[in-house]
């Protein structure tokens, strides 16, 4: 099996985590059920906000474990260790603008986790650092013609850490 990091969104998860604890008390419990308790409610948003804490950390993880450490990219699949890409359901994309497309999509949501939660974001910093050197060092080279990732071949991911 194979995880895609571009899914992972450890801030959109903190927003969520918040919106359970600031108003289960309003909207949560068990109508349906006749529990439609205010301190019911609020012990099943803390018990729900401790899974989203469980889910934001095993995104930090994954992330951290896919992300390319010369180019600070993110792979389109990543394939859990121990496992042969050939025998997963599915098989390393093979285009390099969808691992740039992944990794775009990491750095926004690593950026919006900075944004909201400056704070609690040290993750997030520490994995945008090297893509933005990457990125920044890249540019520098770029024709001001250039609006594609086409014309930019170098800011694919390295060789070494492959496309999958």
């Amino acid at each position: 099996s194979c995880l895609r990091p571009g899914i992972f969104a450890p801030g959109h998860y903190k927003v969520m985590r918040q919106y359970l604890l600031d108003f289960s008390p309003l909207f949560g419990g068990e109508p349906h059920r006749g529990v439609a308790n205010a301190d019911f409610a609020s012990a099943e948003g803390k018990a729900f906000a401790s899974m989203f804490d469980a889910l934001i950390e095993t995104s930090y993880e994954v992330l951290r474990a896919s992300q390319c450490p010369s180019t600070g990219s993110f792979p389109f699949e990543q394939h859990q260790s121990g496992e042969d890409s050939a025998e997963g359901s599915c098989a390393p994309v093979q285009a390099g603008d969808v691992s740039v497309a992944a990794s775009g999509r990491v750095a926004l949501h690593l950026t919006l986790d900075v944004a909201w939660f400056s704070d609690s974001a040290t993750d997030s910093r520490a994995m945008l650092e090297p893509l933005a050197l990457n990125i920044a060092g890249s540019l520098a080279y770029a024709k001001a013609s250039c609006v594609t990732t086409s014309c930019l071949p170098f800011l694919d991911v390295d060789a070494a850490c492959g496309d999958s």
